[in-house]
């Protein structure tokens, strides 16, 4: 919706210098416009006085043609200032975000900064240029979000605008037209000082997650899709999405669903096991038949080691052969010798079925993540070499 504002003050000076310019050069031409328009003061200060009404207003020393002249001069200035104004003027929209509150944003918005992690791989994966993004993606997380594809921008070459505690100067110098972040009140408040905001939980019933059964599979991104125009590009990722599974079902079904995994991170001599509902893997190996062992499900459950504030269970490393399974995925962001002498004493290392993968990536949010994932798994599927080891419930 368009807000032009014609401001009548604009319309007045355009009235007042008009009427100068209406005037004669000649000194006592000017002297008597000046004693008509002490007149006309007068006497409208006479008339108003005595409770009468006229329904013309003249301006004093001009004739019934220069009036008409001057309404006609009124009209245009009102239009250009409507012309001047509308192309100023912000097309806006309004939008209800996850606080219930109902904000006016631009409707086209194109200086875009995503200040909380995570809103960011929602759309850069779908191919929108953001002005900045939570400095999370400054590093090693932006480099594994480009490297699952559609990112059309170097994340890492960005302002820092910071993410958990949000760098306000950072943010209000970029000069945004929209910002989004967490659903935290008081920060929402703040930014909204200094551009529309809009107060997103990006993981709550987003790209693999239902929450309370109160939504479809990727509605989280949808929204945030349909906001920037990418509703498009979306649907050709589910298809995309959609396709891939069916294909490697017919090409391999036989096998998957009979294989069962686990994953772990492991650093400082310490096991991480996750199970993150909206993690892209825990979605994607589902759909090809692939089953998590009991194992991994119960470390990764409450009360077995699973940490919900950080979303995956802390075990000593040495305790990882408990939770063997036919394939392992692990991450391991260095080599560790250690860690390599555990993973060969389970039945998946024995038998080379421990693949390296990139964690980043595969705990992102995010449908063109859950395709990543099914990328490499079909890659590692399609060696040939890979067999059922036995039940690791």
């Amino acid at each position: 919706m368009l807000r032009p504002s014609v401001r009548p003050a604009l319309l007045m000076s355009a009235a007042l210098l008009l009427a100068a310019a209406c005037g004669s050069d000649d000194p006592a031409d000017s002297s008597s416009s000046s004693d008509a328009g002490s007149a006309s003061v007068t006497a409208e200060s006479d008339d108003q006085a005595s409770g009468g009404d006229s329904a013309d207003t003249t301006v004093a020393g001009t004739s019934e043609e220069e009036e008409t002249d001057m309404t006609d001069a009124d009209t245009v200035t009102e239009t250009e200032t409507e012309t001047v104004d509308d192309e100023d003027a912000v097309e806006t929209q309004l939008f209800v975000d996850d606080l219930g509150r109902e904000v006016e944003i631009p409707a086209d918005p194109q200086r875009v900064i995503f200040v909380g992690v995570e809103h960011a791989a929602h759309v850069t994966t779908l191919g929108f240029e953001p002005l900045a993004v939570a400095s999370y993606y400054l590093g090693d997380a932006g480099a594994a979000l480009e490297g699952i594809g559609g990112v059309p921008v170097d994340l890492g070459g960005m302002v820092d605008v910071g993410d958990g505690e949000p760098n306000f100067e950072a943010i209000a110098a970029a000069e945004p037209d929209l910002l989004v972040w967490w659903t935290d009140e008081d920060v929402v408040a703040t930014l909204s000082e200094i551009a529309p905001t809009i107060a997103i939980d990006a993981r709550a019933n987003g790209t693999n997650f239902i929450d309370d059964n109160d939504g479809p599979r990727w509605s989280k991104q949808r929204s945030l899709a349909e906001l920037f125009g990418l509703e498009e590009r979306l649907d050709e990722q589910i298809v995309e999405y959609e396709d891939l599974v069916a294909d490697i079902r017919a090409r391999h079904g036989g096998l998957t669903e009979s294989l069962e995994w686990a994953l772990c991170d492991t650093w400082e001599g310490q096991a991480y096991m996750y199970n993150t509902p909206t993690y892209a893997y825990n979605a994607a190996l589902p759909d090809i038949g692939l089953t998590p062992t009991a194992s991994h499900e119960r470390a990764t459950a409450e009360g077995g080691g699973y940490d919900e504030s950080i979303g995956y269970a802390v075990i000593a490393a040495e305790l990882v052969p408990d939770y063997d399974a036919d394939l392992i995925f692990v991450s391991r962001p260095e080599p560790d010798a250690a860690i390599d002498t555990v993973l060969e004493a389970t039945a998946a290392g024995a038998s080379d079925q421990v693949y390296p993968v990139d964690v980043a990536r595969w705990t992102f949010h995010v449908l063109q993540a859950e395709i990543s994932v099914l990328r490499e798994v079909d890659a590692i599927l399609s060696a040939g070499d890979v067999e059922a080891l036995g039940d690791f419930g």
